[in-house]
């Protein structure tokens, strides 16, 4: 979404991309990534925090999420803010 301009309401952060490896994926691994960055974040002064996950059912192949999906970030408080290009979202939380 080339017009998308992110709010200014506290001190942004962005989670852009995390990797799991293949052999640890569906274990939590990932949730605990994320619920770890966001500790981090809020204790060194985040306010807002933003993703881009991707949607999985837009997505032809399954080693692609780096972003992560809509689920994971739901499942950590996240709220969809708007659609970016064909498969990704922009997310965001407040802390």
């Amino acid at each position: 979404m080339r017009d998308y301009a992110p709010s200014h309401e506290g001190e942004l952060w962005r989670i852009t991309c995390f990797f799991t490896d293949r052999d640890y994926r569906r274990k939590g691994v990932a949730r605990a990534a994320l619920n770890g960055a966001i500790r981090y974040m809020k204790e060194h002064g985040a306010e807002v925090v933003e993703a881009y996950p991707v949607d999985p059912r837009r997505r032809h192949s399954s080693d692609k999420f780096w972003n992560g999906t809509p689920d994971l970030f739901n499942s950590a408080g996240f709220t969809k803010v708007c659609k970016l290009g064909r498969e990704r979202w922009i997310f965001k939380k407040t802390l």
